[in-house]
């Protein structure tokens, strides 16, 4: 994939990436309150591992169902612009949540891999051959 057509925004129906931004805010606050609950409820090393474990792969999740789903229903071949783009709302979680817990700040990788690799998922593949 060229690296240049994955940020390219022209052509994006912006009304499905304001979607697909406020689906992942509200995916990425809640996976941060609940991540954080975690760490705050228990003492032990498990539960801190629990916790840090939901958070990484609760923000992976949220940001390729949302990168897929955006690509999927733009039904074009720009389904990583989608991904990355709807990925970056998690911005406005670290900026609120960052006093919360160090781990906030990795939310930002976590979600532009899950963006990245949901909008690739989420483009069409060439037909299968005729015999």
């Amino acid at each position: 994939m060229n690296p240049k057509k994955m940020i390219d925004m022209n052509n994006l129906n912006w009304w499905l990436v304001l979607a697909g931004i406020g689906l992942n805010l509200i995916l990425a606050t809640a996976i941060a309150l609940l991540s954080n609950t975690l760490a705050l409820r228990g003492d032990d090393q498990a539960t801190a591992v629990i916790s840090q474990t939901t958070f990484m792969l609760g923000t992976f999740l949220a940001t390729f169902f949302t990168g897929f789903i955006t690509g999927r229903m733009s039904n074009d071949d720009n389904g990583v612009t989608y991904g990355l783009v709807c990925s970056v709302s998690v911005l406005v979680v670290v900026v609120i949540a960052g006093g919360l817990s160090v781990y906030t700040l990795m939310m930002v990788l976590i979600a532009l891999a899950g963006g990245f690799n949901g909008g690739m998922m989420s483009m069409r593949r060439g037909r299968p051959r005729s015999r």
